[in-house]
């Protein structure tokens, strides 16, 4: 196409051809509206101090808290879940996520005939390829 065929639908100057600029994203817009009804966002801390005091109301509170259908439905979903038939599981994985895993400590130890071995693969590749590449190994890496 030449020039001379696009000069007749160019713009004029100061003018546009989409004057209410480009329309938000779905998402962008159901951000907007749920902020200006006076939702909050769910922050990692919200979500936790949430999940620590639903863990520790009596069944009664719970119940009333799952019929209640101004809940947030992530709330209602919890609570559900923590009075199933996995009630242990919900409470176990709702745990781990608040305040982490529980370390767990791990004896490694060997007998006289069959000691403990640690193979480092990197550390021996590397001396390796140093090797290939110098012809001898190099005193640090060993």
């Amino acid at each position: 196409m030449a020039a001379k065929d696009i000069e007749p639908h160019k713009f004029p100057k100061g003018k546009t051809g989409n004057p209410n600029g480009r329309p938000p994203k779905v998402l962008t817009g159901l951000v907007s509206d749920l902020k200006a009804q006076g939702y909050e966002r769910a922050t990692a801390t919200t979500v936790t101090e949430t999940i620590e005091h639903l863990i520790g109301l009596p069944q009664d509170r719970l119940n009333e808290l799952l019929a209640d259908k101004d809940q947030p439905m992530s709330v209602r979903i919890i609570i559900k879940s923590l009075l199933g038939a996995k009630g242990f599981e919900t409470l176990s994985a709702i745990l781990d996520r608040a305040h982490g895993k529980p370390r767990q400590a791990v004896e490694m130890s060997g007998d006289a005939a069959n000691p403990l071995q640690i193979v480092i693969n990197e550390v021996a590749y590397d001396a390796e390829r140093k090797q290939s590449r110098d012809g001898a190994v190099d005193s640090e890496a060993d």
